[in-house]
């Protein structure tokens, strides 16, 4: 095995992981730091004027985004080129990072001087919370999932005969509106190797994103299959259903950060809204342990349904087993970090849930 193929399979996903690992822990334990130190007046707290408190929420989130970096660059390009996974530069990669990096540094910066808001409106708090959240909802949404999809990739030219024999597929299998309401967007993929896809958008807007190199190196067949897999996971009642339950969790969040923080009575008000940022990363940080459950949960289902469909079962293991070697997944990883971490199960406990069909 070269170099390149054993980064690839084997130090890749590890080095993978624990980037964000590390990347987790600091966003996690910075904000506690930084509440300590100014609690205990150790730095001094900034000043209170609207200037003052816009710049320091600024290069708060600006340094949160420039300590993340390198460790995005390790693991997103450094690693990504040394195994061959595509060969733009590294000032293409860095600029491509910056451009989304910035529009959420400002999203954060907004909602951090909104906070501050909340802060000096006790009794409004939870109002203003709720504001604060729809914000920030509209914006992440917009930005991610509500723009026209043509916007987002470069389109790929298909042939003919493939989108046909992918029709002759998806039509069986009670997938023909796809076809004619021309929901498929085929994009040029980045590294020509790894079989991407899935939905975004929504309502008229909403298109399934394939890349080039999953129809470059999967069968209509095999497409049409994961297709299908796809949309009885995340089709479009699913994604809303979704996008609900995780606003109630940042209700729900907030809330307990507002009680909290409210109640403490702390005399400075950096000292708040370090506690409060706290208390909130603390909280997404526990949906680590709850979302991967819930989305490895959801291929199960989905793997499930394949079978009582009617697909064979050989056939669907078989497509599996390419998929992790065309996408180079970690053959073996470790009970805790595929808990903690991995939002798709590994391909021994799919394979075992097939067996017992």
């Amino acid at each position: 095995m070269n170099s390149s193929s054993y980064l690839t399979h084997s130090l890749y996903p590890k080095i993978r992981i624990w980037c964000g690992i590390s990347s987790i822990g600091f966003n996690l334990f910075l904000p506690w730091i930084i509440f300590f130190l100014i609690t205990f007046r150790v730095i001094p707290s900034p000043g209170e004027s609207g200037r003052t408190i816009f710049l320091t929420v600024l290069s708060y989130f600006c340094f949160v985004a420039l300590i993340n970096g390198p460790l995005d660059f390790i693991s997103g390009f450094f690693l990504e080129k040394k195994a061959g996974r595509y060969s733009y530069s590294s000032k293409q990669w860095i600029s491509q990072w910056i451009a989304g990096s910035f529009p959420f540094v400002i999203l954060q910066t907004v909602g951090g001087c909104l906070l501050v808001f909340i802060l000096h409106k006790l009794s409004y708090g939870f109002f203003s919370g709720i504001l604060l959240l729809i914000i920030a909802a509209v914006v992440v949404q917009r930005w991610h999932f509500f723009l026209i999809p043509p916007l987002l990739k470069k389109p790929y030219p298909l042939s003919h005969q493939y989108l046909s024999q992918l029709a002759e597929e998806l039509f069986p299998l009670g997938l023909k509106k796809m076809i004619e309401e021309e929901m498929l967007y085929f994009y040029e993929s980045e590294d020509g190797v790894s079989v991407n896809g899935g939905s975004i958008g929504w309502g008229n807007q909403r298109r399934y994103m394939i890349s080039s190199a999953s129809t470059a190196l999967l069968t209509p067949r095999e497409l049409a299959l994961l297709i299908w897999r796809d949309e009885t996971i995340i089709g479009p009642q699913k994604m809303r259903k979704h996008f609900y339950y995780s606003l109630i969790y940042c209700l729900v969040g907030l809330s307990i950060a507002c009680y909290l923080v409210f109640n403490m009575l702390l005399p400075l008000l950096w000292s708040q809204w370090f506690l409060s940022i706290s208390l909130l990363s603390s909280w997404f940080f526990l949906a680590l342990f709850l979302l991967p459950s819930y989305s490895r949960k959801k291929h199960f289902i989905a793997d499930a349904q394949i079978i009582t469909h009617g697909v064979d079962k050989k056939e669907y293991s078989a497509l599996l087993k390419k998929l992790q070697t065309l996408n180079s997944t970690e053959d073996k990883t470790s009970t805790l970090i595929e808990t903690i971490f991995h939002p798709i199960p590994t391909l021994k406990s799919r394979l075992q849930q097939l067996d017992r069909l």
